[in-house]
């Protein structure tokens, strides 16, 4: 309860809820239905996975270089408009090959947000109670696994699938916005 209570390990922790939100409702949830209504076949559906974990990868990689020349906020900050961007470009697309730079994009995001949350989730807690940091940080973010595509399924059945990825956008920049402040605020000198 003390853990949970602790600014430094609930906020990043929110904020990876975030970034499962939009990978589980955009990338994994809804992109491949409006792929499909685009003309992607099952291939093309399996190739677009690939391209984003594929740039998720990267996005990892560059997080552990990019995590130590960059403010924490800053770089987050980065994601969230990638994301926010990534997914006002699928409202956009029209056309598959699109789609795939979409998804790179939202991978590269989701790369370098993931690992760069875990470690402020569990860096200021005492070596003695980070596993339970840990176990607090997946239980919050995995909360954005289920939100993301069931809010996204919402909207999209009450406004259609466009305008669905518009809002995500805009919840995703909007709330990431504010918890990347929230984190400067946190750590001013990192941040």
């Amino acid at each position: 309860l003390r853990l949970i209570l602790r600014l430094d390990v609930i906020l990043p922790s929110l904020l990876g809820a975030l970034n499962q939100f939009v990978i589980f409702g955009v990338s994994l949830g809804f992109m491949p239905l409006l792929a499909v209504r685009l003309g992607a076949t099952d291939v093309t559906l399996g190739l677009m996975a690939a391209v984003n974990l594929l740039a998720f990868l990267g996005g990892n990689l560059a997080s552990a270089v990019l995590s130590r020349r960059v403010p924490h906020a800053l770089l987050l900050l980065g994601t969230y408009v990638l994301f926010a961007a990534a997914t006002a470009g699928a409202a956009l697309s029209r056309s598959v090959p699109l789609l795939f730079m979409v998804q790179a994009a939202l991978g590269l995001a989701h790369g370098i947000g993931y690992p760069t949350l875990m470690g402020l989730s569990i860096r200021d807690v005492a070596l003695d109670s980070r596993t339970t940091a840990m176990g607090i940080h997946q239980s919050v973010y995995a909360a954005g696994i289920f939100l993301g595509p069931w809010v996204s399924g919402m909207l999209a059945e009450s406004f259609g699938l466009r305008p669905m990825f518009w809002v995500n956008a805009l919840l995703c920049l909007g709330l990431g916005a504010a918890g990347c402040l929230a984190l400067r605020r946190r750590h001013p000198a990192q941040g």
